[in-house]
């Protein structure tokens, strides 16, 4: 399973050009969509959860007058997710994102990362979240999961009682967790990830294998039920 900022067709794009394995399920837009992969078939449950009334060209407008606040290109912006850039941003300036939501009743996930970029998300919507969703859907304890990231939007994955894997190349805002489930990699990105699933001592079943198994017998049976 991926959980990225990028929007599904990149990652299918970034799959079929790369040495990256397929995986089973991705998590995308900061945690809003979660598709099966590669036919991009939206999970419906977690749809569900999404508020009807969330209407993210309210958000923009309301922010647009914030200073130094830009939308970030219509590519990286979805029905759930108002994406910004705000280079280095103030602790003054994040607290004006969030009065001037509160102020008109909103009170929405908000997301920086990397100095940079800033998600305004559906409450309680997250890559966390959206992962630990797929982790009750195909039955695996949080312990028995690991995560990786390194920024600040993959840091929700990191409290949820999943195993994390922080990267050497990670931002500071992943870097200064700590605790059990936290390891920190000597090693950058695909290194430090392997580093850490070995640290962690995954268990001898494959995630990938045993998810795709899982979500055959899930759709198998609601096809079932479909048609009784």
């Amino acid at each position: 399973m991926y959980a990225t900022g990028r929007y599904f067709d990149s990652v299918v794009q970034l799959v079929n050009e790369t040495a990256l394995p397929a995986p089973d399920a991705v998590i995308c837009d900061v945690g809003t969509e979660v598709r099966a992969f590669p036919s991009g078939r939206p999970f419906d449950e977690w749809h569900d959860r999404m508020p009807s009334d969330w209407d993210t060209g309210r958000i923009r407008d309301l922010l647009s007058e914030l200073p130094r606040l830009r939308p970030q290109p219509s590519e990286w912006q979805s029905p759930l997710k108002a994406s910004f850039f705000l280079e280095n941003a103030s602790s003054e300036e994040m607290d004006s994102v969030f009065e001037t939501l509160w102020n008109h009743s909103i009170y929405p996930e908000v997301i920086y990362s990397s100095d940079r970029d800033l998600d305004v998300l559906p409450p309680g919507v997250n890559k966390g979240s959206a992962a630990a969703f797929l982790a009750s859907r195909w039955g695996f304890p949080r312990k028995d999961v690991v995560v990786s990231g390194d920024s600040g939007n993959d840091r929700p994955l990191f409290v949820k009682g999943f195993r994390g894997v922080v990267v050497a190349n990670a931002k500071p805002e992943l870097k200064e967790l700590g605790g059990p489930l936290i390891y920190h990699a000597r090693r950058p990105m695909a290194a430090g990830v392997l580093e850490g699933l070995k640290y962690w001592t995954a268990p001898p079943r494959l995630l990938p294998q045993s998810a795709l198994r899982r979500e055959k017998q899930l759709t198998a049976a609601s096809s079932k039920a479909g048609n009784s």
